[in-house]
C-alpha cells in the first residue's frame, strides 16, 4: 500500500505512528465489527490506556497538530475542481507533493511523504 493510497482509518494511523511517535494497533468492534485504530496514550504507564487515534484528515483539531509538525516547510495549496495539491519544500530541497479530496487530507499525505524522506536522509 503507497501513501496515495491510503484514506481514512489507515491514513490516520500511519499518521500517529510515523509523525508522531505512537503505537498504533487495530481494533475490531464485538458490536459493530467495524475497524478503528486506536493509540497508547502515556506510554510510561505500566497499565496501557488505549484512545482512538484522532481523525487528522477529517478534523480541525486534529489538523492543527499535523500543521504544527510541518513547521519549518514553505506549503503551496492549489485546489482543483475535485481534488486538491499540497507541495511542500524546506531549506531548497525537494518538493514533495501529495493529493487529497480536500486540503486536509493531501496536507496529511504530504506529511508522511516527509516523513519517509527525512528517514531516508538519515
Amino acid at each position: 500500500m503507497t501513501i496515495d493510497s491510503l484514506e481514512g482509518g489507515e491514513l490516520e494511523a500511519e499518521i500517529a505512528r510515523h509523525l508522531f511517535g505512537h503505537t498504533v494497533e487495530a481494533r475490531t468492534s464485538r458490536t459493530t465489527a467495524r475497524r478503528r485504530f486506536v493509540y497508547r496514550m502515556q506510554p510510561q504507564r505500566a497499565e496501557p490506556h488505549w484512545v482512538p487515534v484522532p481523525l487528522y484528515a477529517a478534523s480541525q483539531a486534529a489538523t492543527i497538530e499535523v500543521l504544527l509538525w510541518l513547521h519549518g516547510f514553505a506549503m503551496h495549496v492549489e485546489n482543483g475542481d475535485e481534488r486538491c495539491r499540497v507541495v511542500l519544500t524546506r531549506d531548497g530541497a525537494g518538493e514533495i507533493i501529495a493529493e487529497g479530496a480536500h486540503r486536509d487530507e493531501a496536507m496529511c499525505r504530504a506529511a508522511l511523504k516527509a516523513t519517509v524522506v527525512e528517514a531516508s536522509e538519515e
